[in-house]
């Protein structure tokens, strides 16, 4: 309707990157939390450091290695770590801590004894 009545050609392309720059803006976060996923890792609500000094801190471990976690969905996060412990039960308090403090359900914990 405006080229029809101003004649003024360019304001189809104008419109067109103006749309395109909207959509950008408006669906940036929803790309970056997607190349975070896909990229595994670690959600932005986890903060890394403060689970592997939580693990650490447990009664019967010794030391965290290997610790990764990483987002398998917007709201299931995934961990694997390596505890050298100087008791299996130490497995067990792992588990309920990740679960109760930091909301991760899906686990893989190896120990060492």
């Amino acid at each position: 309707i405006l080229i029809y009545y101003t004649g003024f050609d360019l304001i189809d392309p104008l419109i067109t990157i103006l749309f395109a720059v909207v959509i950008l803006f408006s669906s940036g976060k929803i790309i970056l939390h997607t190349l975070r996923i896909l990229m595994e890792g670690t959600p932005e609500h986890i903060d890394f450091t403060e689970v592997k000094k939580s693990l650490t801190a447990l009664t019967g471990v010794k030391r965290v290695k290997d610790l990764h976690i990483w987002s398998i969905s917007p709201k299931q996060v995934a961990l694997s770590a390596h505890l050298v412990v100087t008791d299996k039960k130490a497995l067990g308090s792992a588990e309920k801590l990740l679960q109760k403090r930091f909301q991760i359900h899906h686990t893989t914990i190896q120990i060492d004894i």
